[in-house]
Parts: C-alpha cells; sequence; structure tokens
C-alpha cells in the first residue's frame, strides 16, 4: 500500500521525500548504489523464497490430486468390473430360467386342449416374453453406454432380415405385413451390435403400437 502512495505523490504533485539531496559527491553516489544494490538483492531473495514456497505447495495439492484420481480411478474400475458380474449374471442366470419356464408352459399346453387353460399359457408366455424382453434391454443400455464404437463390414439387408425374424413371434406380430425397400446393396460399416439394437427397437415398438383395428397391418422399412 505505501509504495503505491509515493508513487501517486510522486506523480500526480512535486513530492520530495529526500529533498534536495544531491549527488554529487562520489560518497553520496556510492552510498545510494550500494543501498540500491542491497535493496535489489533483498527484494530477490525475498522473491525467489516466496516462489519456492510457491512452488512446493503447488507440488503437494497436484500429488494430492493426483492421489485422489488415481483412487477414484481404482474404484471407477472396480465399479466396472461388478457391474460385468452383475450383466453376466443378469444375462444367464434370469434369462434361462425365462426360457425353461417357457418350454415348461408349451410341454402342459400339450396336455390339455381346454380353452380356459389354453388362454392362461398364452398369457404366462406372454408375461416371461415381456420380462425376457425388458431384461434385453437393460443389458443393452448397459453395453451401448460402456462399450467402445467397433465398425465393421455389415450386411445391412441380411441384418434386417434376422432382427425381422426374431420379431414375428411378439404379440400382434402375426397379423402385420414386412415390407423393406433397402437401396443398399454393398456391406456397409457400421457398429453391428448397436445398428441391431437400434432396428430391433424400432420395429419392436412399430409391432407394440400397431393399430391392430386396420384392416390392413403393415410395417414398411426403406
Amino acid at each position: 500500500g505505501m509504495p503505491l502512495v509515493l508513487l501517486s505523490l510522486l506523480i500526480m504533485t512535486d513530492f520530495d521525500s529526500i529533498h534536495g539531496l544531491k549527488f554529487e559527491s562520489p560518497i553520496n553516489v556510492s552510498a545510494f548504489f550500494a543501498v540500491n544494490v542491497f535493496s535489489s538483492a533483498a527484494i530477490t531473495v525475498i522473491c525467489v523464497n516466496f516462489m519456492q514456497k510457491l512452488n512446493v505447495l503447488s507440488e503437494r495439492e497436484l500429488t494430492q490430486l493426483a492421489a485422489e484420481v488415481n483412487g477414484k480411478n481404482i474404484n471407477l474400475e472396480k465399479t466396472n468390473a461388478e457391474l460385468d458380474r452383475f450383466l453376466y449374471s443378469t444375462s444367464h442366470d434370469l434369462r434361462s430360467p425365462l426360457s425353461s419356464i417357457k418350454g415348461l408352459v408349451n410341454i402342459a399346453r400339450m396336455e390339455t386342449s381346454d380353452p380356459k387353460m389354453q388362454g392362461y399359457f398364452s398369457m404366462m408366455i406372454d408375461r416371461v416374453d415381456k420380462l425376457d424382453f425388458f431384461i434385453k434391454d437393460i443389458i443393452d443400455y448397459s453395453k451401448n453406454a460402456r462399450t467402445e464404437v467397433r465398425t465393421e463390414l455389415v450386411d445391412f439387408t441380411k441384418l434386417l432380415d434376422e432382427v425381422t425374424d426374431n420379431l414375428k413371434f411378439l404379440e400382434g406380430a402375426a397379423s402385420i405385413q414386412f415390407q423393406s425397400k433397402v437401396l443398399i446393396s454393398h456391406p456397409i460399416n457400421a457398429d453391428k451390435n448397436r445398428l441391431s439394437i437400434i432396428l430391433n427397437n424400432l420395429l419392436a415398438n412399430a409391432i407394440k403400437y400397431h393399430d391392430p383395428r386396420k384392416e390392413r397391418q403393415w410395417i414398411d422399412v426403406r
């Protein structure tokens, strides 16, 4: 604060703190030179010391931040590994029993011709299919969020046929006519897994939300 005040007084007024001191004497010149050298050296030492302290503090903070980031990365890797195990368990330990239930229901359907029992069996299979589809959606969403994009040559027409065939057994799909006018005749570079999921979701939604009251029901892919 004081240096700024003195500098302001010097600029705006004729302020002279050493009023009239002459530098004609060699002794005065030597004395002021020595004072300037000493002052400069002192200020330099103070600045260097300050910069060293600042550098030490900065290095200490950076080391601490690096340790925190490393710890968070380790925890993130553990979380991802646990999520991978969960997805594997979900895919195999949950979907496999659902397939077994569907098989048992189909066997039970062959044991009776009672229309009422057949209706119950159809509803059971429908609920199992919906649960299986829901589990598959969760797995696909998680894989999409955590898996890198991997491109490869994909036969789009063949992939569309595979997706369509897998969806023809959904409820309401039997009455729908599937049409496609795909002009892509050559393999394309794409992420096959993600492209398959996109087509599956679009077509599944088209089946799920179609209007069964219409005389002609169709899904057209172009």
